[in-house]
C-alpha cells in the first residue's frame, strides 16, 4: 500500500505524537508498504528526505506557535502537495493530528476521494492547564477542540490508542460516530528499549553511582506534572537514598531549574538532565530503579512504555490512557497525581523494598513485549487499511471487531 501521514508534530520534535509517527512508519516499510510523512518544517531541517529506514518526509514552511515555541504550525501546506499527483501517487491518507498539516490531509483525501483515517493522540481538553488563563487563550482551545472532535468525526474511521482516549473522544464528540472508533494500542521498538544498557553511564556523570534513580522523562508542562514529581520528591525523608532525574524540555525548562536550585530538599538529590538524545534515553530508562509519571493529559504514554520495556518500575496516573497501561496496577503502581502525599509514599515504598520494584518491573516488560511491539500496531493498521480499502472497492462496509475496539492489557 501507499500511504500518506500527515502531522503536526514530527522528528526532530521529540514527543509522543511524532515518536510514534516515525516509528509506525517504519514498521509499515518493514512490511512492505510505502509511507511519505507529510510534516511542519523545523529549523535546520530540509524541505524533503528520506528516512534511512525508508519513508520519504515531506516539510512545509511554518511558523512558531505562540507560547509554545517547540511546536509550528506549517504555511499553506497544500502546496507541499503540487505536482505529486497525489491521487496517484496514495492508496489512502492517515492524520495523525488536526492541525494546519492534518488539516490539509484531510483536504488531500476529500479532493482525490481517498480513504481517510484519523488517529486521536491528544487531548487538548487536558493541556489547558499548562497555557497562560487568558480569555483569548481560553478561547483558542474551545475552538481547537471543536476542530478536533469536527475532523475526526468526518473521517472514514478512527482510531485512539487507549479505552481512555476513546472515551475521551466519544465524549467531546456532538454527533454519533458512522463506524465506532477503534482502539490501536502505541507500540515501540522492543529491541531497543531493553534492561542492561550501561554506555553511557548516567549515575557516574552526576558522581552518584551507588543511589537509585528515580525519573520523570517527557514534555516539562504543567499537565504532564514534572512539578508534581518535584513536590514528591521534596516529601521523601532525608534518610532514604536516592537521586531524582528530570529529563525533557518545554514551556516550564527554566522554572524546573529554579525550583530544585532553590528548594533545599531538592538542591542535592534532585539532577536536571534536560533533553536526552533518542540515543542516550534508553540508556537513561534502563539505568532507572523508578519512573514516574503524574499526567493528567496522556491519551497513552510512549515513555511509559519504554520505561517497562528497560526494566524499570513505573508509577502512573490514573487518569487517562497511562491507565489501561498500568494494567490495574498489574504492570505500574497507579497514584492520583494530585494526591502528592500518596505519590511520595508510593515512591518510598518501591525504594524501599526493591525486590518487589523488580517483580513489578519483570511483569510490566513481559507485557510490553508480549502486546505493544510497533510491529503489533502496524499490523494492526495495515488491517485497518485494508478494511477500508476493500470497502472504497466493493462497497464493503467496516465493522468495528469486537476484540480492538475494546481493547486492554492481559490482566
Amino acid at each position: 500500500m501507499r500511504i500518506a501521514f500527515f502531522t503536526d508534530s514530527f522528528l526532530p520534535t521529540h514527543d509522543g505524537v511524532a515518536r510514534i509517527t516515525g516509528s509506525l512508519a517504519v514498521a509499515l516499510h518493514r512490511l512492505g508498504h510505502r509511507v511519505t510523512i507529510f510534516t511542519a518544517q523545523t529549523p535546520g531541517t530540509p524541505r524533503h528526505e528520506r528516512m534511512p529506514e525508508g519513508p520519504e518526509i515531506v516539510r512545509s514552511v511554518s511558523a512558531p506557535v505562540p507560547h509554545y515555541g517547540q511546536y509550528r504550525w506549517a504555511l499553506l501546506p497544500l502546496w507541499a502537495l503540487v505536482g505529486r499527483r497525489f491521487g496517484r501517487t496514495f492508496d489512502l491518507v492517515h492524520i495523525h493530528t488536526p492541525g494546519t498539516v492534518g488539516a490539509s490531509g484531510f483536504l488531500a483525501a476529500r479532493h482525490w476521494n481517498l480513504p481517510l483515517i484519523g488517529t486521536f493522540h491528544t487531548n487538548m481538553k487536558e493541556m489547558r492547564e499548562s497555557f497562560p488563563s487568558d480569555p483569548l487563550t481560553g478561547l483558542f482551545f474551545r475552538v481547537a477542540w471543536w476542530f478536533n472532535t469536527g475532523l475526526y468525526w468526518r473521517c472514514d474511521l478512527v482510531t485512539a490508542p487507549t479505552p481512555e482516549a476513546l472515551e475521551a473522544l466519544l465524549a467531546g464528540s456532538r454527533k454519533s460516530y458512522r463506524v465506532l472508533p477503534r482502539v490501536i494500542p502505541n507500540g515501540i521498538e522492543t529491541s531497543r528499549f531493553r534492561p542492561g544498557i550501561r554506555e553511557p553511564d548516567w549515575s557516574s556523570r552526576w558522581g552518584s553511582k551507588d543511589l537509585p534513580l528515580v525519573t520523570f522523562l517527557g514534555r516539562l508542562t504543567q499537565d504532564k506534572g514534572v512539578y508534581r514529581f518535584l513536590d514528591a520528591l521534596a516529601l521523601l525523608p532525608e534518610d532514604l537514598p536516592f537521586l531524582g532525574v528530570v529529563a525533557g524540555t518545554g514551556l516550564e525548562d527554566e522554572r524546573v531549574r529554579r525550583r530544585i536550585s532553590e528548594d533545599p530538599r531538592l538542591r542535592s538529590r534532585v539532577r536536571f538532565a534536560g533533553p536526552v538524545s533518542e540515543e542516550e534515553k534508553a540508556a537513561l530508562l534502563s539505568q532507572s530503579t523508578l519512573f514516574v509519571l503524574p499526567s493528567v493529559a496522556d491519551t497513552s504514554s510512549l515513555a511509559a512504555l519504554e520505561a517497562m520495556a528497560s526494566g524499570a518500575a513505573c508509577i502512573l496516573t490514573n487518569r487517562g490512557g497511562p491507565r489501561t497501561l498500568g494494567g490495574n496496577g498489574r504492570f505500574a503502581r497507579l497514584v492520583d497525581p494530585l494526591d502528592i502525599p500518596h505519590l511520595s509514599e508510593t515512591i518510598a515504598g518501591l525504594l524501599r523494598d526493591p525486590n518487589e520494584a523488580r517483580r513489578l518491573a519483570a511483569r510490566a516488560r513481559e507485557y510490553v513485549e508480549g502486546f505493544c511491539s510497533i510491529d503489533s500496531t502496524a499490523r494492526h493498521f495495515v488491517n485497518v487499511y485494508q478494511d477500508l480499502l476493500r470497502e472504497r472497492a466493493g462497497g464493503y462496509r467496516v465493522r468495528t471487531p469486537t476484540g480492538l475496539s475494546a481493547w486492554a492489557p492481559p490482566r
